[in-house]
């Protein structure tokens, strides 16, 4: 601070701009890093995991990059593995690597390195940058060739990254800069971002320091990584699928509106049923069970879904109320009332989730501002909601 700005007074909010906290990352980081380090796991990677994607393609991201080494060294990792296999269907790759540093990932975008990024770790491996990379005055430089498929970014893991993309998500000697509560948080991020059966690799000494409920420790010949559960998906009561009767009109948020506001009654269409659950909620139970059975009957939208978890929420069965938010999430991304809700019970039952969770409500608010949808709010515009977010 006292470099960029002297001696004079500096509001604190000045110094703590956005691009001024990457600067001061940049100071506070180590940025250790090579090629081909901890080898071990990248040939787990290509001997147990690869197969697996034949004919297919991986999706696998560097998360606090550095200057880009392991990002390549992955990237030379599935070259050879296809060179060995050739004639099979080869494996086709994207790997996304991002690092809070501007100025790190700026080297790993131009990739000139220095000869101390090839160490006697992984020697044995230097073959496999053989053809990707070539001399230069003072180390090397990395070819287009391998390159290509990687996409580097300023980024900053507890800002969140998105849900259910990555096949193999390399996370290595990074966690032993983190609060316990950022620790957490950066965990259930990772976990979340991995596919159904996707793979985390974390530095050899920070194994033990990874626990969360989506993630199983797995080891194979004391090569030690964690493996995402295949969670099994259990029914809720009441939100099964069922096809909608013939001739019977959606759910419109704005009808519901007008039902409310003109005080509508011995109306059965879906809107209708949807106002009079709504007025229901938190009041009469058996009563909005019996009208929500009825409406499930005719219309499985993403209003029914929630519907059905604000029932589970003021009933406080928060579990099965996830379970129904969650679905109406995958419906459609913008309407935001479902993903605050899950943010309102994460912050009960599962408070390092909180910022990813936060993250994508405000990102649905801001997809979905304009739709309608406080309706099912208690009519407070979306800008309050993420306001309070």
């Amino acid at each position: 601070i006292e470099k960029k700005y002297g001696e004079k007074t500096v509001d604190i909010d000045t110094v703590l701009r956005h691009e001024d906290i990457y600067e001061l990352a940049r100071h506070f980081t180590v940025g250790e890093t090579y090629f081909l380090r901890e080898f071990a796991q990248f040939e787990l990677m290509q001997n147990i995991i690869l197969p697996k994607f034949s004919g297919k393609t991986v999706k696998i991201c560097s998360a606090a990059c550095s200057i880009g080494c392991e990002a390549y060294t992955i990237a030379a990792v599935i070259k050879s593995y296809n060179k060995v296999h050739f004639g099979q269907y080869p494996v086709a790759y994207q790997i996304d690597a991002f690092d809070i540093s501007a100025e790190a990932i700026n080297t790993a975008r131009e990739g000139k390195y220095s000869e101390h990024t090839l160490r006697e770790d992984g020697a044995k491996y230097h073959h496999l940058l053989d053809g990707f990379v070539e001399k230069t005055a003072n180390g090397f430089q990395v070819t287009d060739q391998l390159k290509e498929h990687i996409n580097f970014w300023v980024h900053n893991i507890l800002e969140g990254l998105e849900h259910d993309k990555y096949d193999i998500v390399f996370f290595r000697n990074a966690l032993i800069y983190f609060t316990n509560y950022a620790r957490s948080s950066a965990v259930d991020i990772l976990a979340h971002t991995l596919t159904g059966d996707g793979v985390l690799f974390v530095g050899i000494s920070e194994t033990t320091t990874v626990d969360h409920k989506l993630l199983v420790q797995k080891h194979i010949n004391n090569i030690f990584y964690h493996k995402k559960k295949l969670l099994e998906i259990t029914e809720v009561p009441h939100i099964e699928e069922k096809p909608a009767a013939q001739n019977t009109p959606p759910i419109d948020p704005r009808e519901i509106v007008e039902i409310l506001q003109q005080n509508r009654k011995g109306e059965r269409t879906p809107s209708a049923i949807a106002s009079l659950i709504i007025k229901e909620l938190g009041r009469d139970n058996i009563k909005t069970d019996s009208l929500l059975t009825e409406l499930e009957a005719i219309d499985s939208s993403v209003y029914t879904k929630f519907l059905r978890g604000d029932y589970f929420f003021y009933s406080q069965m928060n579990e099965n109320a996830v379970k129904s938010y969650e679905l109406a999430c995958a419906l459609d991304d913008s309407f935001w009332p479902s993903f605050y809700r899950v943010v309102s019970i994460a912050e009960i039952n599962d408070k390092a989730s909180v910022p990813y969770h936060i993250n994508r409500a405000i990102k649905s608010i801001e997809k979905g501002r304009n739709m309608g949808y406080e309706v099912f709010m208690g009519g407070f515009s979306p800008d309050n909601y993420r306001a309070v977010l």
